[in-house]
């Protein structure tokens, strides 16, 4: 055994005896709260930990089952978590200030950002409510770029359109359309296409860039290998931003600088954000300078308004980072959801008839704005059924307990705990769902005909997939109009199969998030009156 490899050996036997030490001390702690995935004993907690890392569906779920109402723990492999359970705690969660059990250092923790990101992000955090205050309230005038990209990027992506053919939704079917499908009877192709998850991410990064984080006419991205080295970028931050978390987790405090010199890769990506994004930002501070802070043609994109509303103590050096986290955030989670509503929609012809009819029946009688995809209410029910039922995470609003606190049902919570809800498992509850393991696409819009408030934005304490309350995803306004743009187009103008068996391909679970069947293929083909 070489030098290297017996020092390698050392350091684990090291750490391993560090976290188990203080895994044991958190655990004596909390041992007032029953464990559920494995022993709350020294050592044999790992054996929980390795079991949450690898079937944490069926860890909270066991947990839910047994102490709904309650809280109980699991184990990780560097902490214990609490999991609250129930309306009522989980309205309390939502209602405690973050100066006693805060979801923003919760965060800082989730994803070490001291250690991956560098400590220039922890003195403001105004870009995530930049998300509501510019981008949420200029969706309408944004939707015609948004819808712009969107017919651009599919034709760039699945290579169906004939030669000068641009499909459009603008103003409803045209006069040509003969059956309803927004292509004329001489625009059908019969050749299928077949696309795996590169797609949805490819088309949602295209749309995302161009639309919304940068206006086209103010980036070189469309150049050749410029477009390819933002996506690499967004692919290779965000490996390394998660990767380089999890590992800095697993090391105590005093070892993580050192561990993030000697593993991490994270600030190579970084660098390369700042290689791409800062001739851009330079040039629009260029303008500033010589036009005025309101020259004309000054872009309404998220880069100008994070430089527009960067606080005068925030470098302007963060700007670029800023931009890739909310970049990587906004499309891994869009191109998930997509990825499973194409599953759903190549194995259920059904649910794409009932779709289309929805989209063009309102692009016949209302202009094709932000506004119409407002109306579309089986659309917003089957993408909010789809993350009810499938979800991306078994969990929700995380937080760390900055203070000693008991929450009303008399459970202590000390300073220094993490908690999160059960999302998942309330998600599925039959008390709360009727049928939850079934999945029905018009479960909502038929609640909201009877009366009840259920588009897929709104949050409660019964449905977290944006979390919920003050700290509920900022972006999920923007995802919303995004997706139901994205399969408004796919449902009036492509039909659909699974190149294989016509089941929806079954997800799994690595830690707490949910991943598709990524080597799954779907079949793509344009719709028209000769198609068969």
């Amino acid at each position: 055994m070489d030098e290297n490899a017996v020092l390698y050996v050392a350091l684990s036997l090291v750490l391993l005896c560090i976290t188990t030490y203080l895994l044991g001390s958190e655990g004596r702690r909390l041992s007032h709260i029953p464990t559920v995935g494995g022993s709350s004993l020294p050592l044999l907690s790992y054996v929980g930990a390795f079991r949450t890392l690898l079937y944490s569906k069926d860890v909270l779920q066991e947990g839910y089952s047994k102490y709904k109402g309650g809280v109980f723990k699991i184990a990780e492999l560097n902490c214990w978590i609490v999991l609250v359970t129930g309306s009522e705690l989980v309205e309390e969660l939502r209602k405690v200030p973050d100066s006693i059990l805060s979801f923003p250092v919760a965060l800082q923790e989730l994803i070490q950002e001291e250690y991956t990101l560098g400590r220039g992000l922890a003195s403001s955090i105004y870009h995530i409510p930049l998300l509501i205050t510019r981008v949420t309230r200029h969706l309408a005038e944004l939707f015609p770029n948004i819808h712009d990209e969107i017919v651009t990027a599919f034709n760039d992506e699945l290579s169906l359109t004939k030669e000068g053919m641009i499909l459009s939704m603008d103003a409803g079917p045209s006069e040509q359309d003969v059956d309803g499908s927004g292509l004329s009877s001489d625009q059908s192709s019969v050749r299928w296409v077949a696309t795996m998850y590169v797609f949805p991410f490819d088309l949602l990064r295209k749309i995302m860039l161009n639309s919304m984080l940068l206006c086209r006419p103010f980036h070189d991205f469309d150049q050749p290998g410029r477009n390819r080295d933002f996506c690499e970028l967004n692919k290779s931050f965000t490996i390394d931003l998660m990767v380089g978390a999890t590992i800095v987790r697993m090391f105590p405090e005093f070892l993580r600088p050192l561990a993030t010199r000697l593993l991490l890769s994270v600030s190579k990506s970084v660098a390369r954000g700042h290689e791409l994004l800062d001739p851009i930002l330079n040039e629009r501070l260029r303008l500033a300078k010589e036009l005025g802070d309101d020259w004309i043609d000054k872009p309404k994109d998220l880069l100008q308004w994070l430089i527009d509303a960067r606080p005068s103590d925030v470098p302007l050096t963060t700007v670029p980072l800023r931009v890739l986290i909310l970049n990587v955030a906004a499309i891994h989670t869009s191109s998930m959801t997509l990825t499973l509503a194409l599953y759903y929609l190549a194995v259920h012809p059904e649910y794409v008839k009932v779709l289309r009819d929805e989209v063009e029946t309102v692009a016949r009688t209302h202009e094709w704005t932000k506004d119409a995809v407002d109306r579309l209410d089986k659309m917003d029910s089957f993408l909010k059924e789809l993350m009810r039922f499938e979800g991306l995470s078994t969990r929700s609003m995380i937080r760390t307990a900055l203070k000693d606190h008991t929450l009303s049902n008399g459970t202590f919570i000390p300073a220094g705990t993490r908690l999160m809800t059960t999302a998942r498992a309330i998600h599925h509850d039959e008390n709360i769902y009727a049928d939850p393991d079934v999945f029905n696409p018009w479960r909502f819009s038929n609640m909201r005909n009877a009366g009840e408030t259920a588009k897929f934005v709104n949050t409660s304490s019964e449905y977290l997939a944006f979390a919920y309350g003050r700290h509920a995803c900022p972006g999920r306004f923007f995802a919303s109009t995004e997706l139901k743009e994205v399969l408004s187009h796919l449902v009036v103008n492509y039909e659909m199969k699974m190149e294989k068996e016509a089941v929806v391909p079954p997800s799994s679970f690595v830690g707490y998030s949910l991943i598709p069947d990524l080597k799954a293929n779907v079949m793509f083909r344009r719709r028209g009156r000769n198609a068969n």
